[in-house]
């Protein structure tokens, strides 16, 4: 009987989104409990936000190990966080820093690891940092598969002021992901309505047509 009821899987535990938001990361990490946390980083993510985060985290309780990730969202690199760095370092949380392949492998080895998920990310250009799956590549760069999580993230926490301090063709590349979306969602029958359609596909076209409409408006400027 319980097969017949599926789960719908909307954002996260958690959203916060400011300038300077980064300094309550540790705040909440201590929410979710965490005593020692794995953060999954960019290089330029943790140049950027690592100090910071450090300190936050340290302040709240929390003991950070950093790893620097160098290689796309394998399962090679999930293998060895999953099953060698996370269980070594007796971690209890996962954070995730960086653009969208950093995203995704902190989702994947903190749900692969039964842990909380709490990410930063620093690239505009990234629209999974919340949602409940993993885009996953070969060694040598090319994608193979997904892994759809069983569960939401806990948490999101984005800095505007890094975001703001972007590279501009990051923001280029955001806005054209992001009008890609609306002309996918357009494909939608004229007819479909809230009273027909089912409640995530049409909630997505109501969020693509709302984001086009701010892009169209406030891209340019920003």
């Amino acid at each position: 009987m319980g097969n017949e009821f599926k789960p719908m899987k909307f954002g996260c535990g958690r959203y916060v989104q400011a300038p300077g938001a980064i300094e309550v990361v540790g705040r909440e990490a201590a929410m979710l409990k965490s005593r020692k946390a794995v953060v999954v980083g960019g290089k330029k993510a943790l140049d950027s936000v690592g100090a910071k985060m450090e300190a936050s985290l340290k302040e709240a309780g929390v003991e950070p190990y950093f790893y620097t990730m160098t290689s796309d969202c394998t399962y090679e690199t999930l293998d060895y966080l999953q099953n060698t760095l996370i269980p070594q370092q007796k971690a209890d949380l996962v954070i995730g820093s960086g653009g969208g392949k950093v995203i995704d492998m902190a989702k994947a080895s903190g749900k692969c690891s039964g842990l909380p998920v709490l990410n930063v990310p620093t690239s505009v250009a990234t629209f999974n940092c919340w949602s409940a799956m993993s885009v996953m590549y070969t060694p040598d760069h090319k994608p193979i598969d997904r892994i759809w999580h069983s569960t939401e993230i806990n948490a999101v926490v984005i800095d505007t002021q890094v975001i703001a301090n972007a590279p501009v063709k990051l923001f280029a590349s955001g806005m054209t992901d992001a009008f890609a979306k609306y002309i996918e969602t357009g494909f939608m029958d004229e007819s479909y309505t809230v009273n027909n359609t089912p409640v995530g596909m049409y909630t997505s076209k109501v969020m693509a047509g709302t984001t086009n409409e701010i892009i169209l408006n406030r891209g340019e400027q920003a």
